[in-house]
């Protein structure tokens, strides 16, 4: 699919309610273990791949989700 046709499936209401969900959620910087756990479930819900990463050193963990075709996603969990 390439990228015009996802952002026609883009629905306006959905990702600011999305972003309501999100900024609902209490986040300082260095205590964002509830943001990841939410942006995960939501993932997890809609069978988009992701993956979580952990540089070497680093209290930080980033999730790195990939939108594509569902025949190959392939979730590391």
């Amino acid at each position: 699919m390439s990228t015009n046709q996802w952002v026609e499936k883009v629905n306006r209401d959905d990702v600011v309610e999305i972003g309501k969900q999100l900024v609902s959620i209490p986040s300082v910087s260095g205590d964002e273990y509830e943001i990841m756990q939410f942006v995960k479930r939501w993932l997890d819900e809609r069978g988009i791949s992701y993956c979580v990463l952990r540089p070497p050193r680093s209290e930080a963990t980033n999730i790195i989700a990939t939108v594509g075709n569902p025949d190959q996603a392939h979730s590391s969990r």
